[in-house]
């Protein structure tokens, strides 16, 4: 019995500029979400006075090649602007 990938597997992908970038992707999961929703005044982008969720990593991941993003080790995770993950809690 052999294996399928499901319908559609043997497509070509579509064409390498049709990609979606980094910078769409975030631009994706945080202003334009939020926009999306009418929540720009509230979230979406880092600004004094604005709700907060983000995750600090130990690279910059608008840098670092597509083939590494997946090695960056995330440091802390804040939601609503409180701690809930911190890999070093002696640091703050």
């Amino acid at each position: 019995m052999g294996q399928t990938l499901g319908p559609g597997a043997a497509e070509p992908l579509p064409p390498l500029e049709d990609a979606l970038t980094l910078e769409g992707a975030l631009q994706a999961y945080t202003i334009a979400g939020a926009r999306q929703l009418g929540l720009e005044a509230m979230t979406g982008s880092i600004k004094v006075g604005k709700r907060v969720d983000l995750c600090v990593f130990d690279r910059d991941l608008t840098t670092t090649s597509s083939d590494q993003i997946d090695a960056g080790r995330c440091l802390m995770t804040l939601m609503d602007g409180v701690v809930r993950h911190n890999a070093n809690p002696q640091s703050t």
